[in-house]
């Protein structure tokens, strides 16, 4: 019985030490006593709490904070320079692209390589290349630090749990690949592989646009349309991770085919490469990118396409809300560049059509990456099992 109670108290202290650090990470400033107070743990565990970290090298002390009060200002804590990083991976269609950031998702690397006629080898390679150069990147620019693991998002579908991409559709028929296992054989590190809406909506949660809430849905739209969601402060991932399709909500029940099975489903219409080929066509101009759109909106044949799709994507997100009733909307991948005033036009319709229409209002906002959600995302699947009180090796870590 005792040595059970070792191995709780030994969880719950990774615990309070992963929450702590999560909010130096993610809310500076802070002080010994602000994290006490915010956390119920005593000002005797917090302080222990810091100076292992410190020890450690995660965190330093800073300059006090000017006060008012009589007595000591408080000492501010914040991540140190030399603290370990994360590597994030991100497999798009179309791309691959490797970030190196810091604890606070400060990014210090980045890089991507086109994808072009791909087989699993071919893919696998290009990770790995990418990854050795952001390690020797780090290794040259900051020697003292070193990375914790490799996060990866990745288009699915995926196994998460296994660690396997599946069999995403247009993805060169690469399917049943143990990317995990790969990267984690070759590097010796952990490795965590997300879904990229999942991790769009997990960087949102900690660091973006969805800090304040405790319940939203993050909308991602480009090759397809997908979500993930946050509810009650975590990400929801259901039985086996096959979550959020919001992409296959069906809008229209005797619409087109859609390769899922159904009929009328949202993507059909809504999808990125669809617009941008509407835009096109009624433009002759094929160089369009969704950076434009704010320039199109302007133009009459050009603003009926995007309200037209606004009225899509406003139909399907009214049925997500009715069925998860977040706090907020987070729109972002190439949606990010979707004019405000068509965010506006989004949560007016939400508004007027949800059950619980008159008692709340939920905004809808634009992601705090930009369109790279999901790749700061990667690097936050390493970020979260940190701050869940996971417990990294450093032994393999520091001698890279």
């Amino acid at each position: 019985m005792r040595e059970r109670l070792g191995i709780n108290n030994t969880h719950l202290k990774n615990r309070n030490r992963g929450l702590a650090l999560q909010m130096i990470a993610t809310e500076f400033p802070l002080s010994r006593i602000d994290i006490s107070r915010r956390t119920g743990l005593t000002k005797m565990a917090v302080t222990n709490i810091v100076n292992e970290m410190i020890d450690e090298g995660f965190v330093v002390e800073k300059e006090t904070a000017e006060t008012f009060t009589v007595g000591r200002n408080p000492v501010i804590l914040d991540i140190s320079d030399t603290s370990p990083y994360a590597i994030g991976l991100y497999i798009s269609r179309s791309q691959v692209s490797v970030i190196a950031t810091n604890l606070k998702l400060n990014l210090c690397y980045q890089e991507s390589t086109d994808l072009m006629n791909e087989t699993s080898e071919t893919l696998i390679e290009k990770l790995y290349t990418l990854t050795d150069r952001a390690i020797a990147y780090q290794k040259q620019n900051n020697p003292y630090t070193y990375p914790l693991g490799i996060g990866i998002s990745a288009i699915g579908p995926l196994d998460s749990a296994k660690g396997y991409i599946l069999n995403p559709r247009q993805f060169f028929n690469i399917h049943d690949l143990p990317i995990v296992s790969l990267i984690q054989n070759r590097y010796n590190i952990p490795v965590f592989l997300e879904n990229d809406m999942n991790a769009a909506a997990l960087a949102e949660k900690l660091f973006g646009s969805g800090k304040p809430y405790s319940n939203f849905i993050y909308m991602g739209i480009t090759n397809g349309i997908g979500s993930g969601i946050i509810t009650d402060g975590k990400l929801y991932q259901g039985t086996s991770g096959f979550v959020g399709e919001i992409g296959h909500i069906s809008i229209k029940y005797d619409g087109e085919l859609c390769d899922c099975g159904s009929r009328g489903c949202l993507e059909l219409y809504a999808n990125m490469p669809v617009i941008l080929q509407k835009l096109r066509e009624i433009t002759q101009d094929y160089s369009i990118l969704p950076q434009d759109f704010e320039r199109l909106s302007k133009l009459d044949n050009c603003r009926k396409i995007l309200d037209d799709m606004t009225d899509k994507l406003s139909i399907a997100l009214t049925n997500a809300v009715n069925l998860f009733d977040p706090e907020c909307i987070i729109i972002g991948h190439e949606g990010y560049y979707l004019p405000n005033k068509y965010l506006i036009k989004m949560q007016e319709y939400i508004q007027t059509h949800i059950l619980s229409s008159g008692y709340k209002v939920i905004p809808v906002v634009a992601s705090s990456f930009r369109d790279k959600a999901a790749l700061y995302g990667s690097a936050c699947t390493v970020l979260q099992k940190l701050f869940e009180g996971h417990v990294f090796s450093t032994a393999n870590s520091a001698s890279m």
